[in-house]
C-alpha cells in the first residue's frame, strides 16, 4: 500500500457521484495518484462551487502538501455519512472533510498529524440566555446527522430535543426562522454564521476541544 499522508497536486476534479479514477494529465502520468473524498458543504474546510469544483481549506492543504510531496489527488464530494465508507471500501485513499479525531475514529482509522484544534459549540440568537452548554437540556438544537457532532452532543445531551439536519447550513436556516434554538457543531464551522447577524457563540466547555486531521488508507 501507498503511504498516503504526505499528500497530492492541481489537477483536483470533482464528481458527485462517481468514483471512477481521472485520467492523469502530461506529466503527472508518473506520480502517484490519489482520490479523495470531501463533503460538498461543509465551510470553511469544504465548499463546492457552482461548476461543481471543490474548495475550502482542506482541499487547498491537500493540494499544497501534493505539490510538495509530487504526487497528484482527485476531490470526489459526498456527503459525510458516506466519507468512511469510502475509505473501508477502497473507493478513497484519504477522507477530507473537517474530520475530528475522536477516539473512536482513531480507533478504527490511520490519520494525518492533527492541522488544526478548535472547540465544540452552539450558534444561538444573541438575546437568548444561554451561558452553558447544559442551559439547552430542553431545547431544539439543529446539528448535521450521521456526523461525529450529533454523536458528541447526544453523549453530552441524551435528554435534548435534537433535529438531525442534512447540512449546518441548513441548522442555521432553521435557527433563523424559529424553528431550532440552537445548532451544534465546532467553531471553526459556525463562526462564520455570526458575521453581521444577530447570533452568538457558546462554547461547549464540557466536550473541550478536538483536533482535525485527514483520514487515510
Amino acid at each position: 500500500q501507498a503511504a498516503v499522508p504526505k499528500v497530492p497536486t492541481a489537477s483536483a476534479t470533482s464528481m458527485e457521484n462517481d468514483f471512477l479514477p481521472p485520467i492523469p494529465k502530461e506529466g503527472d502520468r508518473d506520480k502517484p495518484q490519489f482520490i479523495a473524498v470531501a463533503s460538498p458543504s461543509y465551510p470553511p474546510f469544504n465548499v463546492r462551487a457552482e461548476n461543481g469544483e471543490m474548495s475550502g481549506l482542506d482541499i487547498e492543504l491537500l493540494h499544497a502538501i501534493a505539490k510538495h510531496e509530487n504526487f497528484t489527488v482527485t476531490v470526489l464530494a459526498k456527503p459525510p455519512q458516506v466519507a468512511f465508507s469510502a475509505l473501508d471500501n477502497g473507493d478513497s485513499d484519504i477522507v477530507a472533510a473537517g474530520l475530528h479525531m475522536t477516539p473512536e475514529n482513531l480507533e478504527h482509522y490511520d490519520f494525518s498529524v492533527p492541522y488544526l484544534e478548535t472547540s465544540w459549540v452552539v450558534l444561538v440568537k444573541d438575546g437568548m440566555n444561554i451561558t452553558h452548554i447544559t442551559d439547552l437540556g430542553n431545547k431544539r438544537i439543529a446539528v448535521q446527522k450521521g456526523t461525529n457532532s450529533e454523536r458528541q452532543l447526544r453523549k453530552i445531551l441524551p435528554n435534548a430535543n435534537i433535529i438531525p439536519v442534512a447540512t449546518v447550513y441548513l441548522g442555521f436556516q432553521k435557527l433563523e426562522r424559529g424553528e431550532v434554538d440552537a445548532v451544534y457543531d465546532v467553531e471553526t464551522t459556525l463562526k462564520s454564521y455570526t458575521q453581521d447577524k444577530q447570533l452568538k457563540l457558546v462554547t461547549d466547555v464540557v466536550s473541550g476541544k478536538i483536533s482535525l486531521g485527514f483520514a487515510l488508507v
